[in-house]
């Protein structure tokens, strides 16, 4: 993935996570970064692997869709 789109991603999942509950965003968590719940998402997205971020990224959306 080019490292420009690759930033951009992880941008978009902070600015998505923050707009969602604690239950969401603990359920990412549990998704994507299972071995330390306690974690910041800003942590969690960084250590996330490239190839998992447009499934989460669709994930959030689709989460933030349902919420309007």
């Amino acid at each position: 993935m080019e490292k420009s789109i690759e930033a951009f991603a992880r941008g978009q999942l902070v600015i998505g996570l923050h707009k969602l509950t604690e239950p969401q965003v603990h359920m990412f968590k549990r998704m994507y970064h299972h071995k330390d719940l306690e974690a910041d998402i800003e942590t969690v997205i960084a250590n996330m692997p490239e190839d998992k971020l447009d499934w989460a990224l669709y994930q959030v959306n689709s989460t933030l869709e349902k919420k309007t």
